[in-house]
Protein backbone atom coordinates (compact mmCIF):
# COMPACT_ATOMS: atom_id res chain seq x y z
CA UNK A 1 0.00 0.00 0.00
CA UNK A 2 2.80 2.41 0.89
CA UNK A 3 4.61 1.68 -2.39
CA UNK A 4 1.47 2.38 -4.43
CA UNK A 5 0.94 5.63 -2.54
CA UNK A 6 4.53 6.66 -3.21
CA UNK A 7 4.08 6.07 -6.96
CA UNK A 8 0.86 8.11 -6.93
CA UNK A 9 2.58 10.93 -5.06
CA UNK A 10 5.40 11.04 -7.61
CA UNK A 11 2.89 11.24 -10.45
CA UNK A 12 0.96 14.04 -8.75
CA UNK A 13 4.14 15.91 -7.97
CA UNK A 14 5.23 15.61 -11.60
CA UNK A 15 1.96 16.68 -13.23
CA UNK A 16 0.29 18.98 -10.67
CA UNK A 17 1.83 22.30 -11.71
CA UNK A 18 -0.85 24.36 -9.96
CA UNK A 19 -0.43 22.45 -6.69
CA UNK A 20 3.37 22.71 -6.82
CA UNK A 21 3.11 26.47 -7.41
CA UNK A 22 0.77 26.79 -4.41
CA UNK A 23 3.16 24.68 -2.33
CA UNK A 24 6.05 26.99 -3.31
CA UNK A 25 4.00 30.02 -2.27
CA UNK A 26 3.08 28.39 1.05
CA UNK A 27 6.71 27.52 1.67
CA UNK A 28 7.64 31.17 1.01
CA UNK A 29 5.07 32.28 3.58
CA UNK A 30 6.31 29.84 6.23
CA UNK A 31 10.01 30.41 5.63
CA UNK A 32 9.64 34.13 5.00
CA UNK A 33 8.01 34.56 8.40
CA UNK A 34 11.21 33.13 9.90
CA UNK A 35 13.48 35.22 7.71
CA UNK A 36 15.03 32.20 6.00
CA UNK A 37 13.15 31.91 2.69
CA UNK A 38 16.21 32.68 0.58
CA UNK A 39 18.51 30.49 2.69
CA UNK A 40 16.87 27.25 1.53
CA UNK A 41 18.32 25.83 -1.68
CA UNK A 42 16.12 25.03 -4.64
CA UNK A 43 16.85 21.32 -4.18
CA UNK A 44 15.79 21.43 -0.52
CA UNK A 45 12.59 23.32 -1.38
CA UNK A 46 11.76 20.69 -4.00
CA UNK A 47 12.48 17.88 -1.50
CA UNK A 48 10.14 19.43 1.09
CA UNK A 49 7.34 19.78 -1.44
CA UNK A 50 7.87 16.26 -2.81
CA UNK A 51 7.68 14.86 0.72
CA UNK A 52 4.48 16.84 1.34
CA UNK A 53 2.91 15.15 -1.68
CA UNK A 54 4.12 11.78 -0.38
CA UNK A 55 2.70 12.46 3.08
CA UNK A 56 -0.71 13.35 1.64
CA UNK A 57 -0.80 10.28 -0.62
CA UNK A 58 0.18 7.97 2.25
CA UNK A 59 -2.41 9.52 4.57
CA UNK A 60 -5.25 9.15 2.08
CA UNK A 61 -4.03 5.65 1.17
CA UNK A 62 -4.03 4.71 4.85
CA UNK A 63 -7.54 6.06 5.27
CA UNK A 64 -8.86 3.88 2.45
CA UNK A 65 -6.76 0.87 3.52
CA UNK A 66 -8.15 0.97 7.07
CA UNK A 67 -11.75 1.43 5.95
CA UNK A 68 -11.85 -2.38 5.78
CA UNK A 69 -10.73 -4.38 8.82
CA UNK A 70 -10.13 -1.09 10.61
CA UNK A 71 -9.12 -2.53 13.98
CA UNK A 72 -6.36 -4.90 12.90
CA UNK A 73 -5.07 -2.61 10.15
CA UNK A 74 -4.86 0.55 12.28
CA UNK A 75 -3.34 -1.45 15.13
CA UNK A 76 -0.71 -2.89 12.79
CA UNK A 77 0.75 0.55 12.00
CA UNK A 78 0.44 2.41 15.31
CA UNK A 79 -0.52 2.11 18.96
CA UNK A 80 -1.30 4.45 21.81
CA UNK A 81 1.27 4.31 24.55
CA UNK A 82 0.27 3.73 28.16
CA UNK A 83 0.47 7.43 29.09
CA UNK A 84 -2.03 8.23 26.35
CA UNK A 85 -4.38 5.43 27.46
CA UNK A 86 -4.22 6.71 31.05
CA UNK A 87 -4.96 10.25 29.85
CA UNK A 88 -7.95 9.02 27.83
CA UNK A 89 -9.35 7.24 30.87
CA UNK A 90 -8.72 10.16 33.23
CA UNK A 91 -10.10 13.03 31.18
CA UNK A 92 -13.46 12.53 29.49
CA UNK A 93 -14.39 13.80 27.04
CA UNK A 94 -11.17 14.97 25.43
CA UNK A 95 -10.30 17.22 22.54
CA UNK A 96 -7.36 15.96 20.49
CA UNK A 97 -5.65 18.29 18.06
CA UNK A 98 -3.25 17.14 15.39
CA UNK A 99 -1.33 18.86 12.65
CA UNK A 100 -1.17 17.77 9.03
CA UNK A 101 1.95 15.80 9.92
CA UNK A 102 2.43 12.10 9.56
CA UNK A 103 -0.82 10.18 9.30
CA UNK A 104 -3.25 12.45 11.14
CA UNK A 105 -6.16 10.10 10.47
CA UNK A 106 -4.70 7.40 12.70
CA UNK A 107 -5.14 9.32 15.99
CA UNK A 108 -8.93 9.29 15.73
CA UNK A 109 -8.87 5.65 14.66
CA UNK A 110 -6.77 4.59 17.63
CA UNK A 111 -8.85 6.56 20.12
CA UNK A 112 -12.01 4.98 18.68
CA UNK A 113 -10.42 1.51 18.92
CA UNK A 114 -9.87 2.18 22.64
CA UNK A 115 -13.66 2.35 22.99
CA UNK A 116 -14.21 6.10 22.81
CA UNK A 117 -16.83 7.84 20.70
CA UNK A 118 -14.85 10.02 18.32
CA UNK A 119 -16.18 13.01 16.45
CA UNK A 120 -14.07 14.69 13.76
CA UNK A 121 -14.44 17.70 11.50
CA UNK A 122 -13.83 17.38 7.78
CA UNK A 123 -13.92 19.73 4.82
CA UNK A 124 -15.03 18.89 1.31
CA UNK A 125 -12.08 17.58 -0.68
CA UNK A 126 -11.90 17.74 -4.46
CA UNK A 127 -15.04 16.68 -6.26
CA UNK A 128 -18.34 15.91 -4.51
CA UNK A 129 -17.81 12.22 -5.38
CA UNK A 130 -14.35 12.24 -3.74
CA UNK A 131 -15.75 13.96 -0.66
CA UNK A 132 -18.51 11.32 -0.34
CA UNK A 133 -15.96 8.51 -0.73
CA UNK A 134 -13.68 9.99 1.94
CA UNK A 135 -16.56 10.57 4.36
CA UNK A 136 -17.80 7.00 3.84
CA UNK A 137 -14.31 5.68 4.51
CA UNK A 138 -13.90 7.77 7.67
CA UNK A 139 -17.30 6.70 8.99
CA UNK A 140 -16.51 3.04 8.31
CA UNK A 141 -13.93 3.06 11.11
CA UNK A 142 -16.46 4.38 13.61
CA UNK A 143 -15.90 8.12 13.60
CA UNK A 144 -18.74 10.57 13.50
CA UNK A 145 -17.88 13.11 10.83
CA UNK A 146 -19.11 16.68 11.08
CA UNK A 147 -18.88 19.00 8.06
CA UNK A 148 -16.57 21.96 8.76
CA UNK A 149 -19.26 24.46 7.79
CA UNK A 150 -21.26 25.11 10.97
CA UNK A 151 -19.38 22.45 12.96
CA UNK A 152 -19.21 24.38 16.24
CA UNK A 153 -22.72 23.53 17.45
CA UNK A 154 -22.39 19.85 16.55
CA UNK A 155 -19.03 19.68 18.32
CA UNK A 156 -20.38 21.32 21.47
CA UNK A 157 -23.32 18.90 21.48
CA UNK A 158 -20.89 16.01 20.97
CA UNK A 159 -18.90 17.10 24.03
CA UNK A 160 -22.11 17.32 26.08
CA UNK A 161 -22.99 13.80 24.89
CA UNK A 162 -19.57 12.45 25.91
CA UNK A 163 -17.91 12.24 22.50
CA UNK A 164 -14.22 12.93 22.15
CA UNK A 165 -13.20 15.36 19.44
CA UNK A 166 -10.47 14.89 16.85
CA UNK A 167 -9.50 18.18 15.22
CA UNK A 168 -6.84 19.34 12.81
CA UNK A 169 -5.01 22.44 13.97
CA UNK A 170 -5.80 24.33 10.76
CA UNK A 171 -9.55 23.60 10.66
CA UNK A 172 -11.80 26.59 11.10
CA UNK A 173 -14.97 25.34 12.78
Amino acid sequence: MVGVCDIISRLYFTFDRTGRKRAEENLDVVLGARGCSSALSSANRKRIIRRSYRNMARTIGHLFWTSRKAGPRASSVAALDERCRTYLQTYKPIVTVSGHLGCWEVLSQLVHLEGHKMMSVAKDIGTPAMTRLLMKSRKSIGQEIVPAEGAFRALMQGLRDGSDLGLLVDQVV
